[in-house]
């Protein structure tokens, strides 16, 4: 398997190739959509080996959109976006003399931020209850990633139950499952260390690969195999859905973010805060009634059947702005993805549909 992680440090240069295409794919394809993708976002989702590279290409197609829609932008405002990488910027150029003027506004590196053993090096991203940084352990000589408490986990029991995560996710060990390497505390907070997976999310892989039914169905397994292991050992994960899909450069799925784990034998968790948790189009009706105690294994189950949909037709069941979408979740059922695409195998249409059955107990 083609990831770095807690002990993986090489990488194959042919991989590390396919995954810079792959993300300038899907770059350049949500520009073709009509979007504006974050460059930053995608130039953070390689390691450092193959970063200069992928950056140059990203600025290729970021410049030529830019440009395509009118926009006034030069090389000088991504040397001045980007000073670390200014000196490549020449190849984007096309130019073979160094222009100083590109590199005038590097500076030397500030010291890195330490959290515990561990140096922080850039935000990989960020969400409700965290962010996640790459970060670099130097006496081991490992690149691992670091999830810092976010804004709404402040206090001594909401980082408490931020290492609760860590606690839940640490239980699990599966191919498919991003590992839990180390957790504790510091001065401003707590800290959960995991693998580093290099690759794109589903989400910014489906539009790329287009998985044919029989390939979703095929990583639909690797899924729920993930999810039933997780399920085995008490552990719910209630927030699957493309962004917490990994996919490495072999095309392998790994599942992250057990930052709403519920231990089925713990009664106490960050979601117990009254609000929903988990993200709308992949709710389950049960998780729409804001009851968390309804929240079991069935919830996860429910956005597996989220995930097959999207695989399969290219859209999620039910969609909307946000009133609109629970109501659906709770009162409409899902069409067949069938009607989507006709070349949906009957049975498989068939386990998607019950997947996304609206009482818990059928």
């Amino acid at each position: 398997m083609n990831n770095t992680g807690i002990g993986e440090t090489r990488r194959d240069p042919l991989a590390l190739s396919n995954e810079i295409d792959i993300l300038c794919d899907a770059f350049e394809a949500s520009w073709k959509q009509g979007q504006e993708p974050d460059l930053e976002e995608y130039l953070n989702q390689t390691e450092d080996v193959g970063r200069s590279t992928l950056f140059i290409e990203l600025v290729k197609v970021d410049l030529h959109y830019r440009k395509k829609r009118g926009e006034s932008v030069t090389i000088r405002d991504y040397a001045t976006r980007f000073p670390h990488f200014s000196k490549a910027l020449i190849h984007v150029s096309g130019d073979t003399t160094p222009d100083l003027s590109l590199t005038r506004t590097w500076r030397p590196p500030e010291v890195r931020q330490k959290i515990g053993d561990y140096e922080l090096i850039d935000k990989l991203g960020e969400g409700a209850f965290g962010q996640v940084w790459r970060a670099f352990h130097r006496d081991l000589d490992r690149t691992v990633a670091v999830k810092l408490p976010g804004k709404k986990l402040v206090g001594p029991s909401q980082i408490d139950m931020f290492l609760h995560e860590a606690r839940a996710a640490a239980r699990l060990n599966h191919p498919n499952i991003v590992r839990v390497h180390d957790f504790g505390k510091h001065t401003q907070g707590g800290y959960i260390v995991f693998s580093l997976v290099q690759g794109i999310d589903l989400k910014h892989w489906l539009p790329i690969r287009k998985p044919s039914p029989r390939q979703a169905a095929e990583l639909l397994v690797k899924l729920a195999d993930a999810v039933d292991h997780a399920h085995r050992l008490g552990v719910v994960h209630r927030d699957l859905k493309p962004a917490n899909v990994i996919m490495d450069s072999n095309n392998e799925p790994h599942i992250t973010d057990f930052g709403l784990a519920k231990r089925l034998d713990i009664e106490a968790t960050i979601a117990d805060a009254g609000e929903l948790m988990g993200t709308i189009p992949y709710m389950s009706p049960e998780q729409v009634c804001g009851d968390n105690r309804l929240v079991k294994e069935k919830s996860d189950i429910y956005a597996l059947g989220c995930l097959l949909y999207e695989m399969l037709t290219g859209s999620v069941p039910f969609k909307g702005d946000q009133q609109s979408t629970m109501y659906q979740v709770l009162n409409v059922e899902a069409a067949s993805a069938r009607e989507h695409n006709k070349n949906v195998p009957l049975d498989l249409d068939t386990i998607c549909l019950a997947c996304l059955e609206k009482d818990p107990n059928d």
